[in-house]
């Protein structure tokens, strides 16, 4: 909240005595919202980012400005969930690539092994 909308609600109690402006105040002073710790936990974190979606969209949605704050945590979530799904996919499928002659079954591999420590 900036000094002038405090003056002009300063010079309004002034003026008129019997208005409380204890709702005001309380509306406008609140601390700002985390955006970078939002931003932050569901962009590195993203199963963690879903702990910010529901509590400033089903549970502490009282503002438009914190229901686009979940949405935006919702959206950074599942980009990031899809980055790490689709990198795993891409490393996978690079180490079937340079690895030709990995057996198809996991057991064989471990017969391998065991024949090796034999």
């Amino acid at each position: 909240m900036d000094e002038k909308r405090i003056e002009s609600l300063v010079q309004v109690s002034k003026e008129n005595p019997g208005v409380d402006l204890t709702p005001l105040l309380k509306e406008n002073l609140q601390p700002p919202l985390p955006r970078r710790r939002v931003y932050f936990v569901s962009l590195l974190f993203p199963p963690f980012g879903l702990y910010y979606t529901v509590k400033y969209l089903l549970l502490d949605n009282d503002s438009n400005e914190k229901r686009r704050l979940g949405w935006i945590a919702l959206v950074c979530t599942v980009l990031a969930i899809g980055a790490a799904i689709g990198s795993f996919a891409l490393v996978a499928k690079l180490l079937v690539q340079t690895q030709p002659n990995l057996p198809e079954n996991p057991t064989d591999l471990l017969r391998e092994y065991q024949d090796i420590v034999r």
